[in-house]
């Protein structure tokens, strides 16, 4: 079977919870054609990568460093505003990614797409001809339920209005993105 894995971040080393259940997932699937597109956000994922080649017939990346001042996260967050899209979405939606995963997709022919979290379904907005193939999602969390815990624990001010901006949106757009797929997997 030919596999494309979309990850939110690159599962090596395996350091979290995240990253220890996709990599041993990849590990144990490797007999499957495996093709992993993530995001690398530092020189201990970046040489974690020949790990990975060792598992999956292709890794795929871009190196996204984490944003190291608010003016890069507002930058980020900008397009987002105006958008149909909540703005939490500008911390994985990245035009580097979505380039790589239509190449891919012009490339090769795929049995299945198979994506780590709800929000990474905004790429297949920008992947027509991912429409075609089975989808399947895997919600390590219930974002919008995690949200809406986040929001009534936090104290008034910037980051509980952000929140509450965002979750206006994100319920519906959590919802909606999850019935897109033919199937979804809750850990």
């Amino acid at each position: 079977m030919k596999i494309l894995w979309i990850a939110r971040t690159c599962p090596y080393p395996p350091d979290d919870g995240e990253k220890l259940r996709v990599f041993n997932l990849i590990r144990n699937l490797a007999h499957h054609d495996i093709t992993l597109v993530c995001r690398v956000m530092n020189d201990k994922e970046l040489a974690g990568i020949p790990v990975l080649e060792k598992y999956c017939h292709k890794v795929r990346y871009a190196c996204i460093p984490s944003p190291k001042s608010n003016f890069t996260r507002l930058r980020w967050c900008l397009p987002f505003i105006f958008s149909r899209y909540p703005i939490s979405l500008a911390t994985v939606f990245f035009k580097e990614i979505a380039g790589i995963l239509r190449k891919l997709l012009a490339e090769e022919a795929y049995d299945i797409i198979q994506i780590e979290h709800s929000s990474l379904t905004v790429y297949l907005d920008q992947l027509e001809s991912a429409e075609r193939l089975p989808k399947l999602l895997t919600l390590q969390n219930i974002d919008s339920i995690r949200n809406e815990r986040l929001l009534y624990n936090m104290q008034w001010g910037i980051g509980k209005l952000f929140l509450a901006f965002n979750q206006l949106r994100f319920r519906n757009w959590e919802k909606t993105s999850i019935e897109r797929y033919d199937y979804v997997l809750a850990v």
